[in-house]
């Protein structure tokens, strides 16, 4: 059985290599490519350094030619909207998440590419095609080793208002109504809030404006409920001894990419916003920030393995980013009053 399954293993690796060839070597895209080298550079824009600081050289090794300038800034995108109103077009690509992009494409601030042309799967796309998916960050639990055991930490999100976990856990004020606004996706509404009360009166967790290693270090809270994969990954590579769970349903937050409908450089826009939602360009962030594509399509091994076990997922999805804010706000409110 091994070996049929390393065969396999293989042979859709040699699809996929195959199928990334197809698509960069399209007469589209190489049309593209030979336009997008005539602007000379492209502008992209997004809400931190570390995720844009790595484009550049990975983007030139498939496209060469075409310089990538950058501009981190937590509120890019609100930038845009706001530049627009004086007709000032500055930035040709967005990177951001999907709540955050949300104004920018409904005031017409977006193209409307065809991804399909770079490998994009026809799901992985949001409002009308404006927006396509690049990665997600999912919701985990961290506990530390030396203070819980993996059989204290529950396998449902539910199960974590139980009494037994009394006084052992902590949380953000910033990333627990985020968790809970998807969970009502899946739950509703009165369940969500339910689960926030019953967090807060029966399970004492403490909500904190402040990091949480340091209890998870110390022992004093040594679970940390509603923390984002990328840290809790941080904390392990750093060497703490942490680990972490994915209880389900698993929560995603989704960002994407935005090839702007007034790009100073419109065809290195559109090449950029491209490569950057490609199986190739998702590989390239996933190993320059471990950030990781969990959709139904994605070709990381991790994600794979969850979708084959039929594991849950609940994704940030452009029809509810409205009702998700707003009950992220209600949750926000609620907790402040016991946060420290």
């Amino acid at each position: 059985m091994l070996r049929i399954a390393v065969a396999a293993l293989f042979v859709w690796v040699a699809w996929w290599n195959a199928a990334a060839a197809q698509w960069r070597d399209t007469p589209a895209v190489k049309a593209l490519h030979d336009a997008a080298r005539q602007e000379g550079e492209v502008v992209l824009w997004g809400p931190q350094q570390r995720d844009l600081n790595w484009v550049a050289r990975a983007f030139g090794a498939m496209f060469p030619g075409v310089a990538v300038r950058t501009l981190a800034d937590a509120d890019a995108a609100a930038r845009i909207v706001t530049d627009s109103r004086t007709n000032t077009y500055v930035a040709d690509v967005l990177w951001t998440s999907l709540p955050a992009g949300a104004p920018a494409i409904q005031r017409s601030l977006a193209a409307t590419p065809d991804w399909s042309q770079f490998g994009v799967a026809e799901d992985d796309v949001a409002f009308d095609g404006r927006m396509a998916f690049t990665n997600n960050t999912v919701y985990v639990v961290a506990y530390s080793t030396d203070h819980a055991k993996d059989s204290d930490i529950p396998e449902s999100w539910a199960d974590f208002a139980d009494q037994r976990l009394a006084g052992k856990m902590a949380t953000s004020l910033y990333a627990l109504p985020r968790l809970t606004a998807g969970l009502a996706q899946n739950w509703g509404e009165e369940r969500a809030l339910q689960f926030t009360r019953d967090l807060v009166q029966r399970a004492e967790i403490m909500v904190t404006r402040g990091p949480r290693d340091g209890y998870l270090k110390s022992g004093e809270r040594p679970i940390a409920l509603a923390e984002l994969d990328g840290l809790a990954r941080l904390w392990v590579g750093d060497g703490l001894p942490i680990r972490y769970k994915l209880p389900q349903p698993v929560v995603a937050a989704q960002y994407g990419v935005i090839s702007l409908a007034h790009a100073p450089h419109p065809n290195a826009a559109l090449l950029l916003a491209g490569w950057l939602a490609s199986p190739e360009g998702k590989a390239a962030r996933e190993r320059a920030t471990g950030a990781i594509d969990y959709r139904p399509s994605s070709r990381n091994a991790a994600a794979r393995a969850l979708h084959a076990r039929g594991v849950p997922f609940v994704f940030e999805n452009a029809a509810d980013v409205r009702t998700r804010d707003a009950l992220t706000e209600r949750l926000t409110f609620l907790l402040s009053n016991v946060a420290r």
